[in-house]
């Protein structure tokens, strides 16, 4: 009960933590997901903003994207086979610029120099492709042109 708790409570303050740093953003964020006491992940719908935020113990990665500047998010994912049993050892989301001269974005759903064990990582990274790239597809430019003669 006491681990239950203490995880409860880490949580509790790493969630408090995420959405005071979306304020901050003056995002507001109508998804979220932490996981592994390391990954937070959220979207604000509206403004088609997407926030990610990954710690360790050496460094912290934040970063707030506007998903205009994007075309496609894809899940990636690096394994290897072990007596038959394919074990990952890596999982991330790629998000592919519009600009071709800048870089791909990718954030980490599971590192296994991070974590030993995979729990649901390839599902979350797949549920969160997907609604990215529904918000990608609804903030392009040729999605606002095409709803724009849909709606004169």
């Amino acid at each position: 009960m006491y681990l239950q708790r203490n995880q409860k409570q880490k949580t509790g303050e790493a969630s408090a933590e995420f959405l005071a740093l979306a304020e901050q953003q003056q995002a507001r964020l109508t998804k979220h997901e932490l996981w592994n006491d390391r990954y937070a992940i959220g979207l604000d719908e509206g403004q088609k903003k997407l926030l990610y935020l990954r710690k360790d113990d050496v460094q912290e990665q934040k970063l707030f994207l506007h998903l205009a500047d994007f075309k496609k998010s894809t899940v990636s994912s690096e394994s290897r086979d072990v007596n038959g049993t394919k074990v990952f050892d890596l999982i991330e989301l790629r998000l592919a610029p519009r600009n071709p001269k800048h870089a791909e974005v990718r954030l980490e759903f599971y590192n296994k120099e991070v974590s030993i064990m995979l729990s649901g990582e390839m599902l979350l990274a797949q549920k969160w492709s997907s609604l990215i790239s529904a918000s990608i597809a609804e903030a392009s430019p040729a999605g606002a042109a095409s709803e724009k003669v849909v709606s004169a």
